[in-house]
């Protein structure tokens, strides 16, 4: 699976869950590991619905990740930077409901 670039789908043998396994890359487009992401199944959505929401967190988590050397720091490495969570967006009154 790293080293073709492919993910690879499958599912448990009582069929209750579907497995995603990709390759996790950095903000580069280097790959520094893998990444498996499980949910359960039958839910609403087909296997390339869930590759497809694998491939969406992996690239996400790839904008944090600098290099290979800084995998296992804590996000952000700056002290200085609040994190992503502390800051105000304008989808967090949407998907969130009214801030208190």
């Amino acid at each position: 699976m790293i080293a073709s670039g492919k993910p690879r789908v499958s599912m448990d043998r009582a069929n209750k869950r579907i497995e995603v396994d990709l390759a996790l890359r950095d903000v580069g487009g280097e790959t520094v590991g893998s990444l498996a992401l499980a949910w359960r199944f039958p839910v609403a959505g087909s296997q390339a619905e869930f590759e497809r929401i694998a491939g969406t967190i992996r690239d996400a988590l790839a904008r944090r990740i600098l290099n290979v050397g800084n995998l296992m720091e804590p996000y952000p490495s700056s002290p200085r930077q609040r994190p992503r969570h502390a800051r105000r967006h304008s989808w967090t009154k949407h998907c969130c409901g009214t801030p208190k």
